[in-house]
């Protein structure tokens, strides 16, 4: 699940920049207050059996996840600087998932910092395009790592050069069976989904 943050440092569940497309409010999330955006509509339209839906603080799924005893997966999406990744770090260690939370991104330096500040919560990498030799390096270095691909680009080659590293290794978005299969048949780890496709 995707990681924003409010203008006033407030760590929520949201997909999108802004709330125009899942709520009945306007803004860009950054720069909406958590009161304005927890008082928003992010059910009603859907569907009206979820209106009055609001919108998840972090160390709910946190809470939810570790009652359950799932492992997290959630993405650094909209943030301001590198001090919401301390806020996102200290949200995982108050609720004791320190060890069952994989913190995923698209920006490597986000990754890098958040290593400088905890060295044994997992991270994941996320690229649309094949991994060049100083990708590999630098999650290697990591460490605790996951290279998270594009499912459609992962191929044996990839598997292999990850498990020679000591880096793990998902796929995402991967929303049929039969792509599940290939990727299990790969040796890929984990993959990501926007389905429950068992296992």
């Amino acid at each position: 699940t995707d990681v924003s943050l409010t203008s006033d440092g407030y760590r929520v569940l949201l997909h999108d920049s802004t709330v125009d497309r899942t709520s009945n409010g306007t803004g860009t999330i950054t720069n909406l207050t958590f009161a304005y955006v927890r008082g928003l509509d992010f059910g009603g339209g859907f569907n009206a059996i979820y209106a009055g839906e609001r919108i998840p603080e972090f160390s709910e799924l946190l809470s939810f996840c570790y009652m359950k005893n799932l492992e997290c997966w959630p993405e650094i999406k909209n943030i301001r600087t590198t001090a919401d990744v301390d806020l996102i770090v200290s949200d995982i260690l108050a609720a004791g998932m320190q060890d069952n939370t994989v913190v995923y991104c698209f920006d490597l330096s986000y990754l890098q910092y958040l290593r400088t500040i905890n060295p044994d919560i997992r991270v994941g990498f996320l690229t649309a395009v094949k991994p060049s030799s100083g990708l590999y390096d630098a999650l290697q270095s990591l460490g605790h790592s996951y290279l998270a691909a594009l499912y459609s680009i992962v191929d044996a080659t990839m598997v292999a050069e990850c498990k020679a590293r000591g880096i793990d290794i998902a796929a995402w978005t991967v929303d049929k069976s039969s792509d599940k299969k290939n990727m299990e048949l790969l040796g890929v780890t984990k993959v990501i989904s926007n389905y429950n496709l068992g296992g």
